[in-house]
């Protein structure tokens, strides 16, 4: 690439062609902060753009989208003569430093292969985005860039993980669609969302169809995740019970937390203390020995223990 050609230019707006979105990575569009900030100060930095009238956009479409909401009649551009594969790498580096949700971290991905790029090159952009380098985590973006809108406005607004975003890209989109209605109205954390998100995969495979009632009814995640549960298996719920029950038991202190494997199916469990100074840590510590000299944590050992040994009988 040569970097010396290119020059500024102060560009008619139906001198570009606004509707070419070949190099776009940045998700969503609409930005209403930089709208703001270019009614009152104008485009502070020039767009990039590759060719001949009409121009090709390749970095500024947030930009682009805000002047052209505002009423701008010509915008200050970057010409670079550039080929495709030169413009995508300027658009990624360009807006590289500033950091990707996982939806353009898809895009990227996804144009790459478009143009024609190496696997090493895309795994090497990969390892840049903080992405594992596997040929099935390539297949999850694509399938995400070709995505609807509607899963990745909720991809996001959550911060969804790949793992949640594979399960829902699992669903047919009809599906998906309802899974997405139902759980943007209440609150939930990832790994919340993994547990119902996967029984709810589990129950379509079962039942051919999902569960529709028991999403509707509850009243938020944790009821959710209660009503499949029962559904799934009715067993975990009174493990889930007697797990909360030795837990109230065991009286511990907001900052020590005893996690289990929702599904009891693993036979440890985590014991987290949260602490700030060491006297916190000797004060968890010697809240933890008061619970084991009582008893109450062979109980939740027990637990996870004694399903293992009846699934295995």
């Amino acid at each position: 690439m040569d970097r010396q050609r290119y020059y500024l230019e102060y560009i008619p707006v139906e001198d570009i062609s606004i509707n070419d979105r070949t190099f776009c990575l940045s998700y969503p569009i609409t930005d209403i902060a930089l709208k703001e900030s270019i009614e009152r100060f104008g485009i502070i930095q020039p767009l990039t753009v590759c060719g001949h009238k009409p121009y090709t956009v390749i970095t500024g479409f947030k930009r682009l989208e805000s002047a052209l909401s505002l009423g701008f009649k010509e915008l200050p551009c970057i010409v670079r003569e550039v080929g495709q594969i030169d413009a995508l790498l300027i658009a990624l580096y360009d807006n590289l430093s500033r950091g990707f949700n996982m939806v353009e971290k898809a895009h990227c991905i996804d144009k790459m292969m478009q143009l024609g790029f190496s696997m090493s090159e895309i795994y090497g952009l990969m390892g840049l985005l903080g992405l594992g380098q596997h040929e099935s985590i390539v297949k999850s973006l694509i399938g995400l860039s070709l995505a609807d809108n509607t899963l990745k406005d909720f991809v996001v607004k959550h911060r969804l993980s790949m793992k949640n975003i594979d399960y829902l890209l699992w669903f047919e989109p009809h599906e998906r669609a309802k899974i997405i209605h139902y759980l943007s109205a209440i609150s939930f954390t990832d790994s919340l969302l993994r547990e119902i998100l996967q029984m709810l995969s589990l129950i379509k495979i079962k039942r051919g169809s999902l569960l529709e009632e028991e999403i509707m009814e509850a009243q938020d995640a944790y009821e959710i995740r209660k009503r499949l549960k029962r559904y799934v298996n009715p067993g975990l719920s009174s493990l889930e019970e007697e797990f909360n029950s030795l837990m109230k038991l065991c009286g511990f202190p907001k900052n020590i937390d005893i996690k289990v494997d929702p599904f009891f199916e693993k036979e440890y469990i985590d014991i987290i203390i949260k602490a700030d100074s060491l006297d916190k840590v000797r004060d968890g510590l010697k809240k933890i020995k008061d619970v084991i000299d009582r008893g109450f944590m062979e109980g939740l050992f027990d637990l996870a223990k004694n399903r293992i040994c009846k699934d295995r009988d």
